[in-house]
């Protein structure tokens, strides 16, 4: 009789233990399913993350390029995990939606895409709320090493100031990463279009007809890059020249600094991105071969 009492005792005891526990996860998870809207599990998978902003001008702006994000992967049928303005991620919500909700909702060889605009500064770390939390780049990296065997590519696109501070920690086997700028330059914005680079970026992917391509990372790499001066302002463009005329004379012949933004790719795992501070056309310094034949 006293076995049967205990042995009563502690299966209630595991009732309640389980249910507790059931209780939490579903309370720490409740904000992030929140964010998730698409959902066509075992396929491909994107994460659109929207950083803090300083102004009305730049939310404005970051909003902009994450529906222009989103626009595309919704075509594409992807399941989608979005952080804009409605709802900034913390660092331990973007944790468990890249180690847990990806790999959980990745198909079988299916492609997954991090999208990140946001404040960026040259340690590798963008703003990612207004509680001040940081990204940085060596936990990105961290994170996306962990879930490795469950995606056949991983693009990352990085629409920051100084964004290629972030391709050493990131650079793998099988990863694209794509920049609107490298280590020593800003990334520049108007309010009305977004990103220069992602405003470029997404149009080629969402319409290559227009642009007589094929639609590739790599191809919308390069309308992107090669739009970059085109879409400056006549104050910046007065600033490059400055910059332009500067460096012929106090560095040697083959170094200018005329370009304001200079975007990066890399995509062969060596750590290094490439992107000249000219218009420049893919295949690029051994990167460039994976993105021109990877499509959204």
């Amino acid at each position: 009789m006293k076995k049967l009492f205990v042995f009563i005792l502690v299966g209630i005891f595991l009732v309640n233990l389980s249910s507790l526990s059931s209780g939490e996860k579903s309370s720490q998870l409740k904000t992030i399913e929140n964010n998730i809207v698409i959902d066509h599990a075992g396929g491909n998978c994107a994460v659109l993350i929207g950083g803090a902003t300083k102004t009305p001008d730049d939310r404005t702006a970051v909003d902009l390029d994450i529906g222009k994000a989103f626009r595309l992967f919704t075509d594409k049928s992807y399941s989608i995990m979005k952080f804009n303005s409605e709802k900034l991620a913390t660092k331990n919500e973007l944790k468990e939606v890249i180690t847990t909700w990806l790999p959980d909702n990745l198909g079988d060889e299916c492609k997954c895409v991090i999208y990140i605009s946001a404040h960026g500064n040259k340690k590798g770390e963008v703003w990612l709320n207004y509680q001040g939390q940081m990204l940085k780049a060596n936990e990105l990296a961290s994170w996306l090493n962990e879930i490795k065997g469950h995606y056949s590519i991983c693009t990352v696109i990085l629409e920051t100031c100084y964004a290629g501070s972030f391709i050493p920690c990131l650079s793998d086997e099988n990863r694209i990463i794509v920049t609107s700028s490298d280590e020593d330059s800003k990334s520049y914005y108007f309010p009305s279009v977004g990103g220069f680079f992602s405003y470029s970026f997404f149009y080629a992917l969402e319409y290559p007809n227009q642009l007589e391509i094929s639609g590739s990372y790599g191809e919308a790499w390069d309308y992107s890059e090669s739009q970059i001066d085109k879409s400056r302002t006549k104050e910046r463009l007065i600033i490059g020249l400055i910059k332009q005329i500067f460096s012929k004379i106090y560095k040697p012949p083959n170094v200018s600094s005329w370009r304001i933004q200079n975007p990066q790719i890399d995509d062969n795992g060596d750590g290094t991105g490439h992107g000249t501070n000219k218009p420049d056309t893919l295949p690029l310094g051994g990167d460039g071969y994976l993105a021109l034949n990877t499509y959204p």
